[in-house]
């Protein structure tokens, strides 16, 4: 089945706003992880479970962002 072009225009049109919030809530989380760590007294291993996920949040963040600026 073929899809009008205007159709799988706004498909790729909400993909885009989709990935744009997960971005922008992504950007907070690291903010929030980046404050907890600055603020509060906690294990290493602690830390270092957060500094981990807050590294791979920060390394997605930047994947989409060059995906956009390609598809742009």
């Amino acid at each position: 089945m073929l899809r009008s072009t205007t159709q799988s225009t706004r498909e790729i049109e909400n993909v885009a706003n989709l990935i744009k919030g997960n971005v922008n809530f992504t950007k907070e989380l690291i903010h929030q992880i980046d404050h907890f760590l600055e603020t509060n007294y906690m294990s290493e291993s602690v830390i270092n479970a957060l500094v981990s996920k807050r590294n791979a949040y920060a390394i997605a963040v930047m994947n989409f962002t060059r995906v956009h600026n390609q598809v742009s």
